[in-house]
């Protein structure tokens, strides 16, 4: 009798880790409890006695349900675990370099820790709409997203804005990257659009905050539309009036309880807030001059299988950058 061999399907299941370490937790903002799923799959009529497999899905067969995985206590928890290692709230108006080193440094712990508790998150982020998408794809489910966890204070966007721009970063690395430039970046952009239209970043709660602010404009620096390298360095340079117009106050006299203390921490170190500004704005040229020379970032094009022209494989030779 004829053995019919079947090939092994290649339906993968999305991981739901369990966290390795509790961050500290953030008085003004509850932790999201965490919820496991499993993925509908379709059956299909056996053709032997033999036992069923699970095919594939096609792309009319029902995707992840975000419902499951995304709330509005979502971003608390990217808050927590993103800011666990800052030591009091003056650091949050004014960072010290060993604020800003987790951040900006590779290690190897720390991407673990991002993976365990949000990587199954970003998967079902990209297995809803796994296709390649178009910028109107990417506002789109940039909007299913707002509509799902519904932030409502300037930190829920804080944190919604690092959970899709900052963590895929940890996430995926090598050549999972090309996922982060190609399906998170284009929604991370979107929805720090919308932010700045609402004049998020210029709250109360994040106005005057150093190590705050910030991180609604590096979705428009990690972008290679010349247009939204333009808005970024306008941002950083009303962020950097913000900040001086502050400490030009004669005295903290007609000023909100907020704008005092972040006025008071700021005015104590005048010399660390304009290396801060100027970092800022240093960082910003170098990404913007990259894209408006090449149009893009060409150290991305390994991992993006773009080939690289001759002035390109110049940059990188003389050059010897990797970031954006």
């Amino acid at each position: 009798m004829l053995r019919i061999v079947r090939p092994r399907s290649s339906y993968r299941r999305l991981l739901s880790l369990r966290p390795l370490l509790k961050s500290r937790p953030w008085p003004s903002l509850p932790l999201l409890s965490q919820n496991s799923t499993h993925n509908p799959v379709a059956k299909f009529r056996a053709i032997h006695t033999g036992p069923k497999e699970i095919p594939t899905k096609t792309s009319n067969e029902p995707k992840v349900d975000l419902n499951t995985f995304l709330g509005p206590s979502l971003p608390s928890r990217v808050y927590n675990l993103w800011f666990q290692h800052v030591p009091d709230e003056q650091s949050l108006t004014l960072p010290t370099p060993e604020v800003f080193k987790p951040w900006f440094t590779k290690d190897a712990t720390f991407d673990l820790e991002c993976a365990t508790q949000f990587k199954p998150i970003l998967e079902a982020i990209h297995q809803a709409h796994p296709e390649s998408q178009t910028q109107a794809q990417a506002e789109a489910q940039a909007e299913q997203i707002l509509d799902l966890v519904k932030p409502s204070s300037p930190l829920d966007w804080l944190g919604l804005v690092i959970l899709l721009d900052q963590l895929p970063r940890n996430c995926y690395r090598g050549e999972e990257s090309a996922l982060v430039f190609t399906f998170f970046d284009p929604i991370s952009q979107a929805i720090t659009l919308r932010a700045l239209e609402q004049n998020i970043p210029s709250s109360p709660e994040l106005r005057y905050r150093l190590a705050l602010r910030h991180w609604f404009y590096l979705p428009l620096m990690h972008s290679e539309d010349l247009r939204h390298q333009d808005l970024c360095l306008e941002k950083y340079r009303e962020m950097d009036e913000d900040v001086r117009r502050l400490l030009a106050e004669a005295s903290s006299a007609g000023l909100s309880e907020k704008q005092a203390t972040c006025r008071e921490v700021l005015a104590k170190n005048r010399e660390a807030v304009n290396a801060i500004s100027a970092q800022n704005l240093r960082f910003q040229k170098e990404h913007h001059d990259i894209i408006a020379q090449f149009g893009r970032y060409p150290y991305r094009n390994k991992a993006l299988k773009r080939k690289s022209t001759p002035e390109e494989e110049k940059f990188l030779t003389e050059m010897e950058i990797s970031f954006g």
